[in-house]
Order: C-alpha cells, then sequence, then structure tokens
C-alpha cells in the first residue's frame, strides 16, 4: 500500500463518473456532500471500496431515485 494525501472530493468525484453510464441507465442522481479536508489513504484502495459501493447502491436501487 501507498500511502498519501488525497482530497476526498478527488476520490469520491472519480468514483461516480466511472459508474455515470450505469446510473444514468436506471435514470439515477448521485448527490456527494463532502469535506474539504485531505485524508492520509491508499488511493488505489480507497478507490476500490467507493466504486464497490456506488456500483451496489445502483445496482439495488429502484430506477429514478435521487441519492
Amino acid at each position: 500500500m501507498q500511502y498519501s494525501e488525497n482530497n476526498p472530493e478527488d476520490l469520491v468525484s472519480e468514483s461516480i463518473r466511472y459508474h455515470e453510464k450505469q446510473a444514468l441507465h436506471k435514470h439515477l442522481s448521485i448527490k456527494k456532500e463532502l469535506s474539504n479536508e485531505s485524508v492520509f489513504c491508499d488511493k488505489q484502495t480507497v478507490t476500490t471500496i467507493l466504486r464497490n459501493l456506488i456500483s451496489n447502491a445502483i445496482r439495488f436501487s429502484p430506477k429514478g431515485k435521487r441519492y
């Protein structure tokens, strides 16, 4: 693992963009609210976790919801 200082906004935005087509296909809108504080983490691991969470949220959400 390679720990570094990361901006949560960047991590979450990147993960949302990765699943944008999947969300649009189900007519879902994803809203994010984050603090501006940096986090010290392994970017690859956190990105993988976020992508899995977002993917599961999209997969198990009914069409047309806003989160």
